[in-house]
């Protein structure tokens, strides 16, 4: 039911894009018809997080990410974005992780 819900989304938004490129009017009400998949949880600890607040979360598999530095929350997919630089004696990398708010048992946030 839920892959279900996620492929509407999904199609119902590429129509929409394809409204607005098409520059029809309708495009408004395409997407007031979406679903937002942020009602509850990490969902909505996610959508209240500002750009560079430093987070970390549990996921439930067990796995953890953090510290990194929130990027953005997208409510339609439920999908944060995060950045994480790790720094070696010889170099620095920056990973680009995404989330699913719906696959996230915790989120911390760091005060600084």
């Amino acid at each position: 039911m839920e892959s279900t819900r996620h492929q509407l989304i999904r199609e119902l938004g590429a129509l929409a894009s394809t409204l607005t490129g098409a520059g029809l009017s309708a495009t408004k009400h395409i997407w007031d018809l979406l679903p937002e998949i942020c009602e509850e949880g990490a969902c909505s600890v996610f959508e209240k997080l500002f750009p560079g607040q430093q987070v970390s979360v549990l996921l439930d598999s067990g796995d953890s990410i953090g510290p990194a530095t929130f990027v953005r929350f997208n409510k339609m997919t439920g999908i944060a974005t995060l950045s994480q630089t790790i720094s070696t004696s010889t170099s620095q990398m920056t990973n680009i992780i995404k989330v699913d708010c719906r696959k996230t048992e915790a989120v911390t946030i760091y005060n600084v």
